[in-house]
């Protein structure tokens, strides 16, 4: 119930480095691998709202240092306005841009993490909602949009089943040499009877991995048969 800032044990206007390493220590403290097995699953729910909260509490913290970067580039002293301290000026601000370009992708990494961890808890709504955070922080990485599919996929309705078929689609643009992207979205059109569109999905498999068993069942499968 406490501030972001006393859940993660450091005082207001900590830098990021101690703000990262006090929400490690704190995360690290109350993973489920440190308890019995048997206390893993009576805690399940408490040691999920832990981390939880613990994330959110890492993500708001960094995100007002991230403010206050900006504020201050913004609002910094007067400068002698000669070729050298222009030049210094420029380079600070592409070390800060990197800086808070870093600590972005830190963060969509870390509700990856958390979309991952739902999604395998079999809580799809909170695996969607980190999928979509971590989407807005970093849309250029293809385990994002793979993920997504593979949760959207469980629900019936045809707009999650398009939203699904579009994030697969996504994956495989970003990243086209990683067959599991062609073999799950393989699967997608073939569990729609979408079997042509199928069968080019487990050909481009085949065409990079031609030992891969599960594609050339899937064409086995399929011979023979119209989309």
């Amino acid at each position: 119930t406490g501030t972001p800032w006393e859940a993660l044990g450091i005082a207001p206007g900590a830098d990021t480095e101690s703000t990262r390493r006090a929400y490690e220590t704190r995360r690290d403290a109350f993973r489920p691998g440190r308890f019995l097995k048997k206390n893993q699953g009576v805690y399940r729910d408490e040691l999920m709202l832990i981390e939880g909260k613990l994330l959110e509490s890492y993500l708001a913290v960094s995100q007002d240092q991230m403010q206050s970067a900006r504020q201050g580039s913004v609002h910094g002293g007067s400068v002698k306005l000669d070729i050298d301290s222009l030049s210094m000026r420029k380079e600070l601000s592409k070390t800060q841009n990197q800086e808070l370009l870093e600590e972005q992708i830190r963060r969509a990494e870390l509700f990856f993490i958390k979309a991952r961890e739902y999604f395998k808890a079999k809580d799809y709504h909170n695996a969607i909602q980190y999928c979509e955070q971590a989407l807005k922080g970093n849309e250029s990485d293809a385990r994002y949009h793979f993920l997504l599919g593979q949760v959207l996929v469980r629900n019936p309705d045809y707009r999650w089943q398009k939203r699904a078929e579009q994030s697969f689609l996504k994956a495989v643009e970003i990243d086209p040499w990683n067959v599991e992207h062609f073999i799950h979205l393989g699967n997608f059109y073939r569990s729609h009877n979408l079997l042509r569109k199928a069968k080019k999905s487990f050909l481009k498999v085949v065409e990079m991995m031609p030992s891969h068993s599960g594609a050339q069942k899937a064409l086995a499968e399929l011979k023979g048969l119209d989309g």
